[in-house]
């Protein structure tokens, strides 16, 4: 399980022990796994030597997914 998933389940259990809380949400535990799948092929790509195109196609997908996530993070400290 990712960093976000297993906060979104210690922020639960404070919440249910009447404790101060914040809300995380599915979407960054999805954008997380997201994340990291893309960084992993990405290692994979560079080491074996691979095609330009492939690396830029990840690195495209890459940075709007850690940029909405930053932006959730964001909003999570306001």
């Amino acid at each position: 399980m990712a960093y976000y998933g297993m906060r979104k389940v210690i922020e639960a259990q404070r919440k249910a022990k009447g404790e101060k809380s914040k809300q995380i949400t599915d979407e960054m535990v999805k954008l997380e796994d997201e994340i990291k799948k893309l960084k992993g092929e990405l290692t994979v790509l560079r080491a074996s030597g691979g095609p330009s195109p492939e690396i830029e196609l990840r690195l495209t997908k890459l940075g709007p997914l850690e940029y909405r996530l930053r932006q959730l993070l964001i909003g999570l400290e306001a």
